[in-house]
């Protein structure tokens, strides 16, 4: 998946522009790698770490850094959102991450894009939504609470004329990532409906 996201411009150039939006919200912002935020999200399989397993067989460095992150406050809730990027085989893929610490500690439920994903036109969403992403879960019922009609309608939303997101929960966190790069309307959009998917309203 080669793109032009890793170019020094392109990312010197999202990185005012997302300084300039964690300004407005009076969030922090910081330019570069974070070793503490990155190890943040080891198990998520993210665009890029499909390379990996294969890379390590060959003896192929590969690595993880945040290219800019933003810390707040959402909803009462802490909150960081990152450009994540895996480096393999020479080639960078950024994803946009973000993250919610929980008050209470959570059983796990993980949400993640299927390799192929088939599924009709006008298709309801539940339909559409089980096409698209594999699911598992410590907790059936906690699944169930969470998986709203919302939640899978934003899901599905996000997942058009894209790579679609996954969802993680995760005793005390909510990580929500996509393959993109970091640009202000989808922090915007993805920290307005985080509180939501946090508490399953």
């Amino acid at each position: 998946m080669p793109n032009s996201f890793g170019r020094p411009d392109s990312v010197r150039q999202r990185g005012v522009a997302i300084q300039a939006w964690a300004r407005h919200r009076g969030w922090q912002f910081q330019f570069g790698h974070r070793p503490d935020v990155s190890g943040l999200f080891a198990g998520l399989k993210l665009v890029g770490d499909g390379l990996l397993p294969d890379l390590r067989r060959r003896g192929v460095d590969h690595q993880h850094a945040t290219s800019m992150v933003v810390f707040g406050t959402t909803g009462g809730l802490h909150t960081v959102v990152c450009e994540l990027v895996t480096t393999a085989s020479g080639q960078d893929y950024h994803n946009s991450v973000a993250v919610v610490t929980l008050p209470m500690p959570v059983p796990l439920l993980h949400v993640e894009p299927r390799r192929s994903a088939g599924v009709r036109r006008g298709a309801p969403v539940p339909e559409r939504f089980f096409a698209t992403f594999a699911v598992r879960t410590s907790d059936p019922a906690f699944r169930t609470r969470m998986l709203t009609p919302g939640l899978m309608g934003w899901l599905v939303g996000h997942s058009e004329h894209q790579c679609p997101p996954g969802v993680r929960f995760d005793t005390h966190r909510l990580i929500y990532w996509q393959y993109q790069p970091l640009v202000p309307y989808w922090a915007d959009s993805v920290v307005a409906y985080l509180p939501r998917m946090a508490t399953g309203t």
